[in-house]
């Protein structure tokens, strides 16, 4: 074999084993342990607190959940994590609190459905129909009589 030929295979293999080294660290992404939202392909510190970021796992345990379109994102929980919490799985099922509870409370009016009545003329009220709060009313129920005297005059000046 000659010289030269020895040198092209030996470059080959050489970019070869280049290229592949570097496509295994392109796809390396490392996270902050305290900040796990903040993801980088270069291994350093975190700008954030200047902790040394860790390599994620293949599996992105640390990475955030991503959904796309209408999928939803899939939240992984380790079992020791559950175990601590005291998750516990069972059956669905219809009981009873043993005891009725009594509790006190303020029954307020709704802000919403409140409504105000303001007369466009000066005057006074000479007849009110409901004279309590709760008072049950209609639509078109009669609430009260204005008495005006500038209404009085102006009917009279137009009959």
């Amino acid at each position: 074999m000659s010289p030269t030929r020895r040198y092209v295979i030996f470059s080959l293999l050489v970019l070869i084993l280049l290229s592949s080294h570097s496509g295994a660290e392109e796809g390396t992404q490392y996270t902050c342990p305290m900040h796990p939202h903040y993801i980088s392909s270069d291994m350093g510190s975190c700008p954030i607190c200047g902790m040394d970021l860790v390599a994620l796992e293949s599996g992105g345990t640390m990475q955030p959940a991503q959904a796309e379109g209408g999928e939803r994102a899939v939240v992984s929980i380790a079992p020791e994590t559950i175990q601590n919490m005291g998750v516990r799985y069972g059956r669905a099922e219809m009981t009873s609190f043993g005891s009725r509870v009594r509790a006190y409370g303020v029954v307020a009016e709704s802000e919403r459905l409140r409504s105000e009545v303001s007369s466009r003329v000066a005057g006074w009220v000479e007849r009110l129909s409901v004279t309590a709060v709760g008072d049950p009313i209609k639509k078109g129920d009669l609430l009260y009589q204005l008495f005006s005297p500038d209404l009085v005059a102006a009917q009279r000046d137009y009959v």
